[in-house]
Order: structure tokens, then sequence, then C-alpha cells
């Protein structure tokens, strides 16, 4: 065998002993070969030597053959369904997501079995026409962007167009929607990403849309499902985050055929948080309201009598989305410091309202996750705007109004008690009189 030919032979072993490469043939028969003759006297094993030989230019020519190609809709689909439909909690919020743009003001949420069953979600926004809920069950089909530009300036909850395909690639769904000036409405089916042939239907203006036996054909996906219980509380929280951002809109939860909640339209924030969120306190939270460099940071904090173990009474929206920001969390702690015991946190409901364009919404598919151009700008003005409305509440506390917010370290990441963490070994620095200049004299 060649040198060239011998190191191909061990790159390639070596590759598929490791699984980087899992569609060679041969890949068991080539790593047993490598072991046994790899060593080996030159001249033994002759007959093992040409098998190998063999096998390895066999392999060589199948991976030269190897050429991209196109994925299958069907497949890209499920695989952006592994990414933004994780759990029943995120089909909730797509779908929330699309009745809300659609202008709704009454939004049915019904779900069986913690939402692996059944997730219906009924709405009385504009509806579709036959052709665009056609189009809509095709990835990447938006109606919300057209341009490059148009992604700096998004305003609606939903712009990326996969939502829709990646659910029915995962599952049982059926579509029904209808205009107001329509004379009936359209229904369409998919299973498994195979879309149907539309056909009308009767029904009242608006979309309903049912999601029926989730991840039946994703089994890896479906065995990370949590209990019906487990899933159902995260379908809550889900609600909970939107409602309170949308307290213009109605709400009504039905779960296994019981009615779980009921949120009419509220006037205000304050009322959809005593409605939503239920704490005994609810109407004695404060309202602040701060604008700077056009920034406005407005909502309501719970005072420093009460506060939580966990950070779940904390609601942040930015124009409108709600977000999990550590940013403008640690900016909502830190605006306590001192005013509520350590380790523990405040009920807030933060709404941030800035121009789209210094905000970029487009870094995760499932669009909880945002960047600021200018995050110190936002810091400040949630602190302040938090700080300064708890000092003119407690007039005889220690705060003072405009008062500059502590440094912002970067805390340690904390490891599992099972992990040991290992750091480089440095001398100590030894000053002058301890004779750092030089060896010790000898006495």
């Amino acid at each position: 065998m060649t040198m060239e030919l011998q190191r191909a032979a061990w790159g390639g072993a070596l590759k598929l002993s490791t699984g980087e490469v899992t569609t060679v043939k041969n890949t068991r028969r080539v790593v047993e070969l490598m072991s046994l003759v790899g060593d080996a006297p030159k001249g033994a094993f002759p007959e093992e030597r040409a098998e190998l030989k063999r096998l390895i230019v066999e392999d060589l020519k199948a991976l030269k053959e190897r050429t991209p190609a196109i994925l299958p809709e069907q497949i890209a689909n499920q695989i952006a369904a592994a990414e933004i439909i994780a759990r029943p909690a995120a089909v909730v919020k797509e779908l929330l997501e699309n009745s809300l743009d659609a202008g709704a003001r009454m939004i049915t949420i019904e779900i069986e079995s913690g939402g692996a069953a059944l997730i219906a979600v009924a709405d009385d926004g504009s509806g579709m026409t036959s052709a665009n809920a056609i189009l809509s069950l095709r990835r990447h089909a938006t109606s919300k962007i057209r341009t490059v530009a148009d992604l700096s300036a998004i305003r609606t909850f939903g712009f990326r167009g996969e939502a829709l395909p990646a659910i029915a690639s995962v599952s049982h769904l059926r579509m029904q929607t209808r205009r107001a000036g329509d004379e009936h409405g359209t229904e369409i089916a998919a299973e498994g990403g195979n879309v149907g042939d539309a056909r009308p239907c009767e029904m009242a203006a608006g979309t309903r849309i049912e999601v029926r036996q989730l991840f039946f054909n994703a089994p890896a996906q479906r065995r990370f499902l949590k209990t019906a219980a487990t899933e159902q509380g995260a379908i809550i929280e889900t609600l909970q985050r939107i409602a309170l951002g949308n307290h213009q809109v109605a709400f009504r939860l039905i779960a296994d055929r019981r009615a779980i909640f009921d949120w009419p339209r509220a006037n205000s924030v304050l009322e959809r948080f005593g409605q939503a969120i239920g704490l005994k306190s609810w109407s004695r939270l404060l309202a602040f309201d701060a604008d700077s460099s056009g920034i406005r940071a407005q909502g309501l904090a719970a005072t420093n009598e009460e506060s939580f173990a966990t950070e779940r009474m904390i609601f942040t929206f930015v124009n409108g989305r709600p977000v999990r920001d550590r940013m403008l969390t640690l900016a909502i702690e830190q605006a306590y410091q001192t005013l509520i015991p350590r380790g523990r946190h405040p009920a807030t409901v933060l709404f941030v309202d800035m121009p789209p364009e210094d905000v970029d919404v487009n870094v995760h598919p499932t669009k909880n996750e945002i960047r600021f151009c200018n995050s110190g700008g936002v810091f400040d003005v949630v602190y302040h705007a938090i700080r300064d409305r708890l000092a003119s509440e407690n007039p005889s506390s220690d705060i003072e109004p405009n008062q500059t917010p502590p440094a912002r370290r970067r805390q340690r990441r904390k490891l599992p008690s099972n992990v040991i963490e290992f750091r480089a070994w440095r001398p100590k620095k030894r000053n002058r009189a301890q004779g750092g200049d030089g060896p010790k004299a000898a006495s």
C-alpha cells in the first residue's frame, strides 16, 4: 500500500470511527482491518491487506461521488420544526401571534392532553382568501416583508413564514378561514407536510387552525414532551405573557373540554395583570413612565414590600413583543437593589418602545431573543424609570432620585456540583521587600 493510501486509510478510519462520516459503505470492516494490520510487520496478513485496499478505494470513490443536493420541502420543514416548535406551548405562541397580526379581538384556545393531542386556536381576525390560505402553508411565504430593508423595520409578531409549514409537517393540521366579505370560507387539511386541496366551508369571519397528534411522525421530539400537566402549565405561561402585552384582546382557554380562564378585554395593563396573574396586591402596583433619546420605558412595578423566589413575575416587552432578555431583567433587578432581600426578585411588567431599526428581532427562529443597537442606553432608561418611581413612593428611604446605576459586573457561570473547575496556575507576585527582584540572599 502506498504512503498516500495509508494516510488516506488512517484518516478515513479515524473519521469513520468517530462518526464524522456515517453514510460510507463498509465502515465497520474498514476499522476492523485497520486495527489488525496497522502495526503488523510488512508482508503479514496479505489477504486482509488486499481487502483493506479494495475497501478503502471503494469508500474514497463513494465519498468523491457524494454531491450536495437540495432537501425536499417536507424534510426542510421538519428541520425547521425542531427549532421553532420544541413543545406545544411554542405552537400556541405561533398561532396566537398570527391571530394578533390579523387584528383579532377575541381568541379562543382549546387543548387536549397538554396540547399533544389537540391544539385549536380560533379568532375573529381578518381571515384569508383561498389563494392566500394555500400559500400560507408554503415555507417562507409571508405578507410581512418584501425587501431586505423591511427586516430593519419589523412591526408585526410574525415575519419569517416558517411556523405554519413547520407545524403542518409534524402534525395533522386543518385550517378554516373566511374574510368578512366572502360568501363562504376555505378549508385546507395537511398531514405530515402533505397539503390537500382547498374546499369551501361554512364558518364565521376569522380563522380556526386545529393541530392534532403533534409530532406523530417525529418520535424523537415526541419523546421529549413532559407530562400533560407540565405542558399545560407552559401553555398557560405563554398565554399570560401574550395577554399582558395585548390587554385590548379577549382570551379564552379550554383544556380537556373544561374552561380554565376567560379574560374579557381589559381597559388597562393593570386590569389585565389582575385577570391573568391574580397577584393579591396587583392593585398596589406602581405605574412608571420615562423617555430618553427615543427610548421609552413604561409599565408596572411592585413595591419593595413584596418579592419572589424566582424571576417568574418579571414580564418584558419590546415594541409589544414578549421577550426574554437578560439585560432588561438585570436593569429591573438592580433598580430594586437594597430594597428587597438578596436572592429575591420583584414583580414588574416592562414595556420598552423604540424605533424598530434600533432593535434586531431576527436573532432566533422562535423570536424570543432580541439584540439592541444601544443596549447601554436602554439599560439606563429602564433602571432610572423604575428606580425614580420607587424613590418617589418611598421619600423616607435611602433611594436617591437620578441615582447612578451600579457597575454591571459579569456574573460567573455556576457549574454543576459534579464538575470540577481547573484554573491555570500563576505564581504569586512578590514585592521588593520579599526579594521579588531576584533570588533570596544566602544567610
